[in-house]
């Protein structure tokens, strides 16, 4: 496999920090830019140079766990079922509260190298109690891990608890490794540049239970300010949720007519919101033959 520069960039500075004792190496690197490759390449060369005897690769999901399998297997010609013989294991953030002791005690026996993916989600350092997946971080991988390796695209979290591992600037910003950011991502034509259309209206009338009388708004931050209605409720409304899948259905449309490929994501706002999207795409597939759903 030819890798990508900035791939390359950053496994020759892993390699050289882990060389000259550097435990713990974090990269910043925008979603999609191939960071699940670059990991299994770089566990790769460590096999090689006979610095690690085992890894063992922590993910946020089920889906993500199989793709670091496939390609940590692919990649290092090795097993890594984590049974007799496999040279590594792929496990969840989840699962880290049900290992035994038993597991814990190969970092004492074995030189292991560990990859977080997303290592956003595990919270917490020396001052600062994290989260329950971060915990486990501290109190067993930090001692006890020969390398780790730590990959983010968004290393910052929205309760402001320091990130597991990350080492951070007098301004409490995120100090990584290396950075491969979107700009440069787009330049090299791994990204593409997002465009962004925004739905508004500025006719929006609402009416109290029980009232005749309506009030009108010119549009939706102007609704949030002006009255007792949330976001969340934008959100849930049905109509506009139809209004705002119907518009994308036909874009998408329209893109698949010239990129057959095309696909779309929805972002829900929790697993109720989810749920109704699902329904309402449901309920409408039929209509539309560009949409595939896909509920985890």
């Amino acid at each position: 496999m030819k890798l990508r520069k900035w791939q390359s960039e950053a496994i020759g500075s892993a390699l050289l920090k882990y060389q000259n004792g550097v435990r713990n190496f974090l990269v910043l690197a925008t979603p999609g830019a191939g960071k699940t490759a670059m990991s299994s390449v770089l566990t790769e060369r460590l096999f090689k140079l006979d610095l690690i005897d085992l890894v063992i690769c922590i993910t946020p999901s089920v889906s993500v766990k199989n793709g670091f399998y496939q390609d940590l297997s692919a990649f290092t010609g090795e097993p890594m079922h984590g049974g007799l013989g496999a040279r590594g294991s792929v496990i969840t953030y989840q699962s880290l509260s049900y290992l035994k002791k038993d597991f814990w005690e190969i970092f004492k026996q074995h030189r292991i190298f560990v990859i977080f993916d997303e290592i956003h989600h595990c919270s917490g350092n020396d001052q600062f109690p994290g989260n329950a997946w971060g915990q486990a971080l501290l109190g067993e991988i930090k001692e006890n891990a020969v390398h780790t390796l730590s990959l983010s695209g968004t290393p910052w979290r929205s309760d402001n608890i320091p990130v597991a591992l990350a080492n951070y600037d007098k301004n409490n910003l995120v100090l990584p490794d290396y950075v491969y950011g979107l700009q440069s991502a787009v330049a090299d034509k791994v990204c593409r540049v997002p465009k962004i259309l925004a739905i508004d209206n500025n006719g929006i009338m609402v009416r109290k239970p029980n009232e005749d009388k309506s009030e009108r708004f010119d549009g939706i931050s102007k609704l949030i300010k002006g009255s007792s209605i949330s976001f969340q409720q934008i959100l849930d409304c049905e109509p506009i949720l139809k209004y705002t899948l119907k518009k994308a259905i036909d874009l998408l449309s329209l893109a698949k007519s010239t990129s057959p490929n095309a696909a779309g994501l929805i972002v829900a706002s929790n697993v109720q919101h989810a749920n109704l999207i699902y329904s309402i795409l449901k309920k409408g597939k039929r209509s539309s033959k560009s949409v595939l759903f896909h509920r985890c």
